[in-house]
């Protein structure tokens, strides 16, 4: 009976260990996604002073537009983050640099990132997500002339997520390293709606 009741403990712990695993890289997924930016934005047609009548502008199809490449560091990093903030900016709000401020969970799982260690990143499981092919590598930083041989723009690196006990918040630190003066680390707010994981606010601890 004990040996029934160990052996169902194991199959459990282990497959939570899995869906740990797997919300992790959805987690990471979205906000990766989030970061691909368009190299470039077509210049809106011009207005000529003769004309009478201006035409309403097309929206843009970023859908053919190169966006930045970015490899992803195989790692999961520490996340020792001093004087945490509370407010954070709204994503994609309709509003102007509009913020909202933490609750005392959210604020909890902010700095639960602090006690979060390193560990790999599931790269099979990462690609099952994405169509396109994504680079992992070695280091956390990369020169100009790694940059150029690998076809990459930058390294983006991802602290292990922290996640709530009902398991519909997350947190995760996110660096960018595109070179030594233009880099960034950012804290990621997400949300679990429908199934999906949604960011819902974002906060720039630094930028050089």
């Amino acid at each position: 009976m004990n040996y029934l009741i160990m052996l169902l403990t194991f199959v459990f712990i282990s497959c939570s260990s899995k869906t740990n695993i797997n919300e992790d890289i959805k987690v990471v997924n979205k906000v990766y996604n989030s970061i691909l930016i368009p190299k470039y934005v077509p210049a809106p047609p011009p207005i000529y002073k003769n004309s009478d009548s201006i035409e309403p502008l097309k929206k843009v199809d970023f859908s053919n537009i190169e966006k930045i490449k970015y490899a992803i560091y195989k790692k999961f990093v520490n996340s020792k983050i001093e004087n945490i903030p509370n407010k954070f900016r709204v994503y994609k709000s309709e509003k102007l640099f509009e913020h909202i401020n933490l609750s005392e969970k959210e604020y909890v799982l902010l700095q639960n990132l602090n006690n979060n260690s390193e560990g790999f990143i599931n790269i099979e499981a990462f690609k099952k997500l994405n169509k396109e092919d994504i680079i992992f590598v070695e280091q956390q930083f990369i020169n100009r002339e790694e940059k150029k041989e690998s076809g990459i723009d930058g390294v983006v690196s991802f602290s292990k997520v922290s996640f709530s006990s009902e398991k519909d918040k997350a947190v995760v630190a996110v660096g960018v390293y595109r070179s030594g003066l233009d880099s960034s680390y950012t804290l990621y707010l997400l949300e679990k709606k429908d199934n999906n994981w949604q960011i819902k606010s974002f906060k720039v601890i630094s930028v050089s």
